[in-house]
């Protein structure tokens, strides 16, 4: 289960959305957005008997809308149009809420926007219903009318987990986590290796995938001997093109030379992980 997701919503205002007409005077209504990308993160608890997390997201998204018509004569007087997006939708990491909000005044008739979708997937097209109510209309005309918006393309919304940096640690051990080791040796040696690192985000070794890559392949070792006769060294052995090579979690070794002299030394090794 994820320790974390990350949301990252786009609009791009050449986007072209679904047209819904409605059915009292074949109105055609063609809505607009600016330019908006968005990225917002959450806090996830695994449920394993259900296969979801619960996630509480840290931002939602609003976006204005712009309500053109294709029929000349048609005045708008007044509009005031919102869109919204929850990501995740609070009970698993693929569903998301999303409404749309406000007013539009059309010549004398009031349409009023309210809804949501709850059942819109992350990782498909970002879809909204409403349903429009006249309220106040010069020629008497009342009623409600369903309509539709659809954001074509590319979808809207990807969900990706992400890893928090408090959870990524190192360790000398492919089995658990393991901050330091001792080594002893006899005799002279060239390039011998006395240790692994491995990366673990909790007490899970990273994989070469896509939510450990970034961190196997430029992870960094610094090494300092306080007996300058051991000369000690870090070879990265982890390659984004060969997953064998980060088999476990392991990112590389270290290895060490000295002749032959006697050495009895504390040797600081400093990890550094980066993130995306």
């Amino acid at each position: 289960m994820p320790y974390g997701l990350e949301s990252t919503l786009e609009f791009d205002p050449s986007t072209s959305f679904i047209n819904t007409t409605a059915v009292d005077n074949g109105i055609t209504y063609s809505f607009t957005g600016e330019a908006v990308k968005a990225t917002a993160h959450a806090d996830c608890t695994g449920n394993q008997a259900t296969n979801s997390a619960i996630c509480v997201w840290d931002k939602s998204f609003s976006l204005p809308l712009t309500l053109l018509t294709k029929q000349n004569g048609i005045t708008i007087n007044q509009q005031n149009l919102t869109v919204s997006v929850i990501p995740g939708g609070g009970n698993n990491d693929t569903n998301q809420y999303s409404s749309l909000s406000g007013h539009i005044i059309i010549d004398e008739s009031v349409s009023s926007y309210a809804s949501y979708e709850p059942e819109t997937s992350g990782i498909e097209n970002l879809k909204f219903k409403w349903t429009v109510t006249v309220t106040e209309d010069t020629e008497g005309d009342f009623g409600i009318w369903n309509g539709s918006l659809v954001l074509n393309g590319s979808p809207a919304s990807t969900l990706h987990r992400y890893l928090p940096p408090e959870i990524l640690d190192a360790s000398f051990s492919e089995n658990t986590i393991v901050h330091s080791t001792e080594v002893a040796m006899t005799g002279a040696k060239n390039n011998v290796e006395l240790a692994s690192v491995y990366l673990y985000h909790g007490n899970t070794p990273c994989d070469d995938t896509s939510l450990c890559n970034y961190s196997l392949n430029k992870t960094s070792v610094a090494l300092v001997c306080h007996d300058l006769n051991a000369q000690l060294a870090f070879s990265s052995t982890c390659n984004a093109s060969d997953t064998t090579h980060c088999l476990n979690g392991k990112v590389g070794t270290i290895n060490g030379t000295w002749g032959k002299v006697s050495i009895d030394t504390t040797c600081a090794i400093t990890v550094l992980i980066p993130y995306e």
